[in-house]
């Protein structure tokens, strides 16, 4: 599917722009071209104009003095002469029009393998870093993985990287950052998408929902999948923003009734001693940790004080019960009660950037 909307894309973009002319930056920079396929037009004619200066500056050896400063100096102004004049040839321009076009698209999809298939066009090899991170300026949305690849080799001390490894940071990092995303910070994330798809014709309303679904399974996030593509087998329509935040927002989870504070759960119900039964003797009350600021908990002093009135109580005295044989308060293992039971589990902290 991402293949199809770039071709779609591209033969829109192609009418803009047709392949009679060449084209320097300042004509491809207009509407309707979408930014980010600009950006990835601009890093290749940046590479392919350094690629050729360095071969116009590759003389037969000892004819002239190459590391004289005049001629270093003449070497330095003729480059940026060059990088003004800079222009994509007619005779290349739809193809390169297009590579950009799904290159780009399929990023904004599935980054990270795009971003490994880029990274790697020339074979498993090792990469060095220099070459990574130049490779990775071509794409300009999700700036994130790129920090995080940058972070990684700078805390590593790396020089190079095979492919494996590049690509489990990639994905590592791109579902970590992703996994406690509500439904506003998704549909920001998912901003470059929308805008790019806007381009192609019948899509000006959002982006079809199998390809979102795709963009969701590559997040690891499956819940959101299924929805997703449950959307498309219903009704293969374009997802708006606003359709978008229903469906990341979900069903309304049924709310689950709350027991009492003060009671047992209705499947828990402690048989009370008879009545003329002797008490038994209270066993030893465990130790407790205080609580920050050395206080003993509330439901702990209770405790303690009903053991110490129960073992100087006379043998023969009844114990009291309350009636229906139910405890004032159930305790929960480990000592606590349910009014000091945590109120929900904590997520662990994401890591910064």
């Amino acid at each position: 599917m991402p293949h199809t909307i770039a071709e779609s894309l591209f033969r829109t973009l192609l009418d803009a722009f047709p392949a009679s002319r060449a084209y320097p930056p300042a004509f491809f920079e207009q509407d309707p071209m979408p930014p980010l396929v600009v950006h990835y037009l601009e890093r290749t004619l940046h590479d392919r104009l350094e690629r050729d200066v360095a071969h116009l500056s590759t003389a037969p050896e000892g004819w002239f003095d190459e590391q004289h400063p005049d001629v270093q100096d003449a070497y330095r102004r003729l480059k940026q002469t060059l990088h003004r004049h800079a222009r994509i040839p007619a005779g290349v321009w739809a193809d390169t029009l297009r590579d950009a076009v799904r290159r780009v698209t399929a990023y904004l999809v599935e980054p990270v393998p795009t971003l490994t298939a880029f990274v790697f066009e020339e074979g498993d090899g090792p990469r060095s870093v220099l070459t990574i991170l130049h490779r990775l300026d071509y794409f300009h949305a999700y700036t994130y993985l790129h920090e995080a690849v940058k972070a990684y080799v700078e805390h590593k001390g790396v020089h190079e990287l095979e492919r494996d490894r590049f690509a489990g940071i990639l994905r590592h990092i791109d579902r970590q950052m992703t996994q406690d995303y509500d439904p506003d910070a998704w549909v920001v994330l998912l901003r470059p998408l929308y805008d790019l798809v806007r381009g192609v014709p019948g899509l000006e309303a959002g982006v079809p929902p199998g390809l979102l679904a795709r963009f969701f399974a590559e997040k690891g996030q499956a819940e959101m999948q299924q929805r997703l593509e449950a959307r498309a087998a219903e009704r293969d329509t374009p997802v708006s923003t606003e359709a978008l935040r229903s469906l990341l927002a979900g069903p309304p989870a049924p709310a689950a009734p709350a027991a009492p504070p003060d009671r047992p759960a209705a499947s828990v119900r402690p048989v009370a001693a008879p009545p003329a039964a002797p008490p038994a003797a209270p066993p030893a009350a465990p130790s407790v940790a205080p609580e920050a600021g050395g206080a003993v908990p509330l439901w702990k002093r209770f405790q303690q004080q009903g053991a110490s009135a129960a073992s100087s109580a006379p043998p023969a005295a009844p114990p009291r019960v309350v009636p229906g044989g139910r405890p004032l308060r159930r305790l929960h293992p480990g000592g606590s009660s349910s009014r000091d039971a945590p109120a929900a589990i904590r997520h662990p902290v994401r890591p910064a950037r």
